[in-house]
């Protein structure tokens, strides 16, 4: 008899300390869950730091697309459409397409910043923001909206179009970090999600990344998409 209440009361009490860390431990699932979605966006928008300087790392972008639109492609393809300030003042666009669970890798230096409009009056782009608005894919499967014939005969890329966000991507990056003593380490964040106001995206973004396109000698001020 005694032996049998001990075992029931050893039981109740196993499973009563069982509980409070299922409990706990379901939170911090749904924590790290929510963590992780909420850097996905149709906007998503971050930084970069210390670019073009002689000696220092490339930070690198990281962009993926979790197949929120389709997991298969070509239906699930999407356009990043990408612009990249200095400060706040524009310097290169360019749409870029990332397939479904793909991985586009971009450098800071040499894909997003090495080629600006301004660079006729200014130096290269050291630090400012980034900013990945996503599209559907043209119905040629592709992320350029069409052809320019000014001031040059070129494809005219999604981002300089008049489009309507879809899907949702995804986007990390390095940030190379000054130390002192001309030492530098490197960090990684996650792009954050930020809804666009129209005004930021037909009035300004689209509006600019088309004067880019069709005003740029030589094709300045677009930036290409590194690899897939």
């Amino acid at each position: 008899m005694f032996k049998n209440g001990l075992t029931k009361s050893m039981e109740n009490a196993r499973k009563a300390m069982a509980r409070p860390f299922t409990f706990t431990f379901v939170i911090a699932l749904a924590a790290l869950s929510s963590v992780a979605f909420a850097q996905e966006g149709t906007a998503i928008f971050g930084y970069y730091t210390n670019a073009n300087l002689a000696g220092v790392p490339d930070g690198l972008l990281y962009v993926v697309n979790p197949g929120s639109i389709s997991g298969l492609s070509p239906a699930g393809d999407l356009c990043a459409n990408i612009y990249v300030f200095r400060f706040d003042e524009p310097v290169e666009c360019c749409s870029c397409k990332v397939t479904p669970d793909g991985l586009r890798t971009l450098n800071v230096n040499a894909d997003l910043t090495s080629n600006p409009i301004d660079s006729m009056r200014l130096p290269l782009p050291q630090s400012g923001i980034i900013k990945i608005v996503s599209s559907a894919v043209e119905s040629d499967g592709s992320c350029n909206a069409g052809m320019s014939f000014f001031p040059f005969p070129h494809f005219l890329p999604v981002a300089a179009a008049q489009y309507e966000p879809s899907g949702v991507l995804g986007a990390r990056i390095t940030h190379v970090n000054a130390t002192g003593a001309g030492m530098y380490s490197v960090s990684e964040a996650n792009f954050l999600a930020g809804p666009l106001a129209d005004t930021e995206l037909s009035k300004k973004l689209q509006r600019i990344c088309y004067f880019i396109s069709t005003s740029g000698s030589g094709g300045l001020g677009i930036c290409s998409c590194g690899t897939e």
